[in-house]
């Protein structure tokens, strides 16, 4: 994805990554790039970060895909679009809002990822209500779509499962990625016990041991894959997934 901002670091127009289609209608999605002039390839979101000086007087936007087993003429198209609205179509994926007390996400902000449109997704885009503007993040490192999602200790999102593959043979993951809002940045931070699977409940749980001692999890619930519903429910803390398990109970007291 490729934007286009003003001079205050509010983005105007973005172009999603095109999707070729061949004479027997068969589609692809490529990739693009710019040459010619400076970029910002920072994943952070936009507002309220200085702005690239491109030091150039002309930039050239690239389309590159694979054009193996395609049938010419070929349509490349990709379309510029308002950022006010999402880049592409996607269905299929999470959104997960929050807020910050303060910065640009104090009137609350929402980021979408995943999904499926023109082929399986593993781009994400932010939402900021302030601005009513969307701008593009850091990429999932696996793409997926019907997979569980929740905001996690209030500086993550933490995402789990999934269905990887559009067609026949239909393929699961049992994958766990952390998104930082930070820094923008996805990473790999286990898999699910409880096997591969899509279409996964998730919800955060918070509480207190004690009046010092504190737990968080992200709890995914259930699921299905081609052929089996699942009962299994994994558990996600900062430093490890397993078979969700119940708090300690709190200590005794006389």
């Amino acid at each position: 994805m490729v934007e286009v901002l003003r001079a205050d670091g509010n983005p105007e127009l973005h172009v999603a990554a095109p999707v070729i289609v061949d004479a027997d209608q068969r589609t692809v999605t490529g990739s693009l790039d710019v040459e010619g002039c400076k970029v910002d390839r920072d994943p952070r979101m936009p507002w309220g970060r200085p702005v690239v000086p491109p030091a150039a007087t002309v930039c050239t936007l690239t389309a590159r895909f694979d054009d193996t087993g395609l049938r010419y003429p070929l349509l490349v198209d990709p379309a510029w679009t308002s950022t006010t609205a999402m880049a592409g179509p996607r269905a299929g994926h999470q959104a997960i809002a929050w807020s910050t007390a303060t910065g640009p996400c104090a009137g609350s902000c929402v980021l979408v990822a995943g999904g499926i449109g023109g082929g399986m997704l593993a781009t994400a885009e932010i939402y900021n209500a302030t601005t009513a503007s969307w701008a593009a993040t850091g990429s999932l490192t696996t793409k997926r779509r019907d997979f569980g999602a929740v905001l996690f200790g209030g500086s993550k999102i933490v995402v789990a499962g999934g269905q990887v593959t559009g067609g026949a043979p239909i393929t699961y993951t049992a994958s766990v990625e952390s998104y930082d809002l930070a820094t923008g940045v996805w990473s790999v931070v286990g898999t699910l016990p409880g096997g591969a699977r899509a279409n996964l409940a998730a919800a955060a749980v918070t509480g207190q041991y004690s009046a010092t001692a504190q737990y968080a999890q992200a709890i995914f619930a259930g699921g299905k894959d081609a052929t089996t519903f699942f009962k299994a429910v994994d558990a996600y803390t900062d430093t490890n997934l397993a078979d969700a398990t119940p708090p300690p109970s709190p200590p005794s007291r006389r």
